[in-house]
Formats: structure tokens, C-alpha cells, sequence
């Protein structure tokens, strides 16, 4: 790695690790959100099948 491409996959590190804490936010509100309507099963299931796109990506 040149010294030149450190500080941007710096940033693209800073900006990765960003994105993830939100999306985890935002999953947890989410879950709490449908957690009112539906039962702890369904909302685990509801919870796997919206990752299982990216895990299998």
C-alpha cells in the first residue's frame, strides 16, 4: 500500500464502519417498531430474511 492511498481507504473505512452502525439503528428501531404487532418468532424471521440477501451476496 502507497502512502498516497492510505488516507482515502482510511476514509472509505470511516465511512463503511458509519454505514453499518446505522443500519444496525436502524434494524434495532425497526424490530422494536413490529415487535408491538407481532410475536418474537415472527419478528426474528422477518429479521433474517431481510440479511439473508446480503450474507448470500
Amino acid at each position: 500500500m502507497s502512502a498516497s492511498s492510505a488516507p482515502t481507504d482510511a476514509r472509505a473505512a470511516a465511512l463503511w464502519m458509519l454505514f453499518a452502525v446505522l443500519a444496525f439503528a436502524g434494524m434495532d428501531a425497526g424490530m422494536k417498531w413490529i415487535a408491538n404487532d407481532y410475536s418474537a418468532f415472527q419478528v426474528a424471521t422477518f429479521r433474517s430474511l431481510a440479511t439473508l440477501p446480503l450474507i448470500v451476496g
